[in-house]
C-alpha cells in the first residue's frame, strides 16, 4: 500500500508532499529541502494529511500524483518544499536527472569537464594552511602503514609530465625514456 501525504510544518507554514510505503504519520518525509528546514530549524512538530492510499500497482497512483502536483503547482511554490514532481512510485530525483542521486552516472562529456577543471585548479595558500591544521596530529595505524608498504613494494616515485606517481620497476625504464624523472 502507497500511501500519499502532505506534511506541513506549522511554524513557517511550509508543505511537502510525498509518497511512503510506511506509516505516513511516523515517517518524517525525505525531501532535500524538506530535511534541510528540520536540520536548520529544529523542526519537531510536523501535521501530517494523507491523501490517497493506493496499490503499488494501481494506475491511479502516477495519475493522481502528477495531477496534484501540476494542479498546486509543488516544485515553483516557495510554500512547498519539492524540487521534483511526485509521481508515486520512487523519490523523484533519480528519475529528472538530479547528478546528487545516488547510482546517477555522468555522461562522458561530464566527466571530462570534472576532470579539467580540477587539473587547472589552484589552491589558495589559506586552503592549503587549513588542510594542514586539519591533518596535523592526524597518525596513521601500523596496520595501514603495512598495507601501503606491501602496495608500494617494487615502485619507485616518479614525476611524468608534471605528475608525480609511482611506477613498477618494469615500468619504470620506459617512464625514463619518455621523459620522466625520480623522485619528488
Amino acid at each position: 500500500m502507497v500511501s500519499l501525504y502532505i506534511k506541513c510544518q506549522p511554524k513557517n507554514n511550509v508543505q511537502y508532499f510525498g509518497k511512503t510505503i510506511n506509516d505516513p504519520y511516523l515517517y518524517s518525509g525525505s525531501g532535500v529541502v524538506w530535511k534541510d528546514m528540520h536540520k536548520k530549524h529544529n523542526i519537531k512538530d510536523v501535521v501530517t494529511m494523507v491523501v490517497g492510499q493506493f496499490d503499488e500497482n494501481d494506475p491511479m497512483l502516477v495519475e493522481y500524483a502528477l495531477g496534484f502536483s501540476a494542479a498546486n503547482g509543488i516544485v515553483d511554490s516557495k510554500a512547498w518544499a519539492n524540487l521534483v514532481p511526485e509521481d508515486g512510485l520512487d523519490g523523484g530525483p533519480r528519475k529528472y536527472g538530479n547528478q546528487h542521486a545516488k547510482g546517477y552516472k555522468h555522461t562522458q562529456e561530464a566527466l571530462d569537464k570534472i576532470a579539467e577543471a580540477s587539473r587547472n585548479h589552484v589552491w589558495s595558500q589559506e586552503r592549503k594552511d587549513s588542510i594542514s591544521k586539519a591533518k596535523m596530529g592526524h597518525s596513521v595505524s601500523k596496520e595501514t602503514r603495512d598495507k601501503l608498504s606491501k602496495s608500494l613494494t617494487g615502485q619507485k616515485r616518479v614525476t611524468i609530465a608534471g605528475k608525480r606517481t609511482w611506477a613498477l620497476a618494469g615500468d619504470l625504464e620506459e617512464a625514463l625514456n619518455n621523459g620522466a624523472t625520480l623522485g619528488w
